[in-house]
């Protein structure tokens, strides 16, 4: 029994270690992996702040996204289109703040009929 009982603290302190190192180290790697990509887009093409491709030796081109503000390089996925997912958010909240508002009003409503209710009985 008292071996379970070390197992297990030890377990539970290994996992602590794990759940406060995780996070530094997820952080550090991606912000590695982020300056390597990052490196190679800037060895491939350059470009200038306003949107002026500046061709590499290679021949290749990028383009920068003025809305977005991000460099896409030829050959990768184009930015996502963001105005079909923001209509679609903006129905979903009024659809949200409508089903508030009547159920608002339905509890002002038995709200109004408990103190009726409270009143007559007094």
């Amino acid at each position: 029994m008292q071996s379970l009982h070390a197992t297990l603290e030890a377990e539970t302190l290994a996992l602590a270690q794990i759940r406060r190192e995780a996070p530094q180290r997820a952080a550090q790697d991606f912000r590695d992996e982020f300056e390597r990509e990052m490196k190679l887009l800037d060895d491939d093409d350059d470009v200038g702040d306003n949107g002026q491709v500046i061709k590499d030796e290679k021949g290749g081109s990028g383009v920068e996204d003025k809305r977005l503000g991000e460099d896409v390089v030829e050959g990768m996925a184009a930015p996502l289109n963001l105005d079909d997912f923001r209509l679609e958010r903006q129905q979903e909240v009024e659809r949200t703040w409508d089903e508030g508002l009547r159920e608002l009003v339905r509890l002002k409503g038995v709200s109004a009929l408990c103190s009726l209710v409270v009143a007559f009985n007094c």
